[in-house]
C-alpha cells in the first residue's frame, strides 16, 4: 500500500509479505490517514537496495495512522545499516507523524541499524495498552528508539528489555525500571503499568 492522500481504513484482514527497495515493506505513508482497526500486518521487509531502507512493516514520512483494536504488527526487516536513520524494523516514523496506536501489540521487529520495534523521530505519538517486544536491532533500541524531543505518551503500555531501549533526549534524566518511574524529559508515562520489563 502507498499512500500520498485521502483516507485508507483497514478493518481485520492480513497485508503480508511485502517486499520494497527502499522504506515500507507493506505500507509506505507519505500523506493522508490510515486506520488500522483489528487485523494482522505481518513480514514486510525494506530491503536495503535503497540508501535508505525503513520500516520493514510500516513507514510513514507525514501523515496520520491510527492503529488499534487488538491489531498487531510483526515480524518487519529494516535490512540497511548504514545511514544511522536506517531502522525502524516494524514502525518507522518521522517528518512530523501523527501516531496514535491502542490496545495492539508489535513484536519481532528486525533492524539492521536502530528501532527493532519502533524508530520514532519527528511527530506527535500517543500509545495506550501497547505491548512492545521481540525486537531485534544492530544498532540502539530493541523494542523502541525516539530520534527527537517531540512529544510521546505512553499509557499502560509494556515495552521489553527496556535497558536495550534508547531515548537520547531522556537518557541523562530515566532510569528504566519493572516498576515505570515518571519520566523527566520527553516521554510522558501514565496508568497503572506504565513501562515494564515484562519480555
Amino acid at each position: 500500500i502507498s499512500q500520498v492522500a485521502g483516507t485508507f481504513n483497514m478493518y481485520g484482514g492480513l497485508i503480508t509479505g511485502g517486499t520494497a527497495t527502499a522504506s515500507g515493506g507493506n505500507i509506505y505513508l507519505n500523506n493522508g490517514v490510515i486506520n488500522i482497526s483489528g487485523g494482522i500486518v505481518e513480514n514486510g521487509l525494506a530491503d536495503g537496495s535503497a540508501a535508505s531502507s525503513n520500516g520493514g512493516n510500516i513507514y510513514m514520512a507525514r501523515g496520520e495512522l491510527n492503529i488499534s483494536g487488538d491489531a498487531i504488527i510483526r515480524g518487519g526487516t529494516g535490512t540497511r545499516p548504514v545511514a544511522r536513520t536506517n531502522g525502524g524494523g516494524n514502525i518507522m516514523a518521522l517528518s512530523g507523524a501523527k501516531v496514535n496506536i491502542k490496545d495492539s501489540t508489535i513484536r519481532y521487529g528486525y533492524a539492521a541499524a536502530n528501532g527493532g520495534n519502533l524508530l520514532l523521530g519527528k511527530g506527535t505519538y500517543n500509545l495506550e495498552n501497547v505491548k512492545v517486544y521481540g525486537g531485534v536491532a544492530a544498532g540502539k533500541g530493541a523494542n523502541l528508539y525516539r530520534t527527537t524531543d517531540d512529544p510521546c505518551t505512553m499509557t499502560n503500555c509494556e515495552i521489553g528489555d527496556m535497558a536495550a531501549n534508547y531515548c537520547p533526549h531522556c537518557k541523562q534524566t530515566v532510569t528504566w525500571t519493572e516498576a515505570g518511574e515518571t519520566l523527566s524529559g520527553h516521554c510522558y508515562l501514565t496508568g497503572a503499568k506504565n513501562i515494564t520489563a515484562a519480555y
